[in-house]
């Protein structure tokens, strides 16, 4: 099951969540300064945090994801761009997948009812398990590109 954390929440929360998102960010984007962005951006509303908890397992969370509306002006769409998902606990095979599918069909339900069209996220190349799950979901992986501009 997932479920989304309000924003008074997050911020009871945010010592404990910090460690694991800081974990899921790429080692080049992870700063105090973004962690900072994120936890303002989750208070203003500019960024959702759901977590996701197995109701098989005593409610016991095991995974957060932060979500970014976004619009499209080209195509007049309203679009969720992944930016993080973090696992809490380590997780078995065949709970990691039932997991996977619960939180898919609930964001799927959200999304429709709230009127977004697309989830995007970005995947790194490398990172094969992830490609092959999303594949999985029917998801349509197009390669994109990105010019660091810092050095």
């Amino acid at each position: 099951m997932i479920l989304r954390m309000m924003p008074e929440a997050f911020s009871r929360q945010w010592d404990n969540l910090k460690l694991h998102i800081a974990k899921s960010l790429p080692k080049d984007e992870c700063s105090e300064q973004t962690l900072t962005n994120i936890l303002e951006g989750v208070l203003k509303n500019q960024i959702m945090c759901w977590i996701s908890y197995d109701s098989q397992n005593d409610n016991q969370v095991n995974f957060v994801f932060l979500l970014e509306p976004l619009n499209d002006p080209f195509k007049q769409e309203r679009n969720l761009l992944v930016y993080t998902i973090t696992r809490m606990e380590k997780l078995d095979q065949p709970t990691t997948i039932r997991m996977y599918q619960e939180g898919y069909v609930a964001l799927q339900k959200f999304m429709k009812k709230a009127g977004y069209s697309k989830l995007i996220g970005y995947i790194d190349e490398d990172n094969y398990g992830l490609v092959k799950r999303a594949k999985e979901f029917g998801s349509k992986l197009r390669w994109h590109w990105a010019l660091n501009m810092e050095g």
